[in-house]
């Protein structure tokens, strides 16, 4: 099964990828829209994010997928929800960790240097379409430390040099 968002689902990218490598694959596509806001909220152990999960993806506990793939950068925090849902039944995959993998591999394989050096770190900027603030408080959720330099997106980041 695909899980994503509705743009997500249906731009059949997932799946047309996955008949690629295998048309005789069953793959079940479902949109899931509430599960992003309910990860940017810090509701993924919340009983809404139970709920949620029943909702959309209750009638799979009929017929277990093999496996779950994560179609949204959001996704990741609800996956131990998500296996406690299936009872550890189904492998929850998440497309962010794979393609971590695959561009270590890529550079290794290009002969392009990886930066193992941890203070040798590059910079990173943020932008947010909504409040920065809020962003920043998501985001330090999401990403489990702290967060700066974030600027609100289009038009003050713009205007900034």
């Amino acid at each position: 099964a695909v899980i994503g968002t509705r743009a997500t689902i249906s731009s059949n990218a997932y799946e047309n990828k996955l008949k690629q490598i295998s048309s005789n694959m069953n793959i079940r596509s479902i949109a899931c829209p509430l599960f992003a806001p309910i990860v940017e909220e810090g509701l993924a152990e919340h009983q809404i994010a139970e709920c949620a999960m029943q909702y959309y993806l209750g009638e799979l506990l009929n017929d277990l997928p093999e496996a779950i793939l994560l179609g949204c950068t959001h996704y990741p925090r609800l996956a131990p929800l998500l296996r406690k849902f299936f009872n550890n039944k189904v492998l929850v995959i998440d497309s962010a960790s794979a393609t971590a993998v695959y561009a270590k591999k890529f550079l290794e394989k290009n002969s392009l240097k990886l930066n193992e050096n941890l203070s040798d770190r590059g910079t990173e900027q943020f932008f947010a379409t909504d409040s920065p603030e809020s962003f920043s408080i998501h985001a330090e959720n999401f990403m489990g430390r702290k967060i700066a330099n974030v600027k609100k997106a289009v038009i003050d980041a713009l205007h900034q040099k």
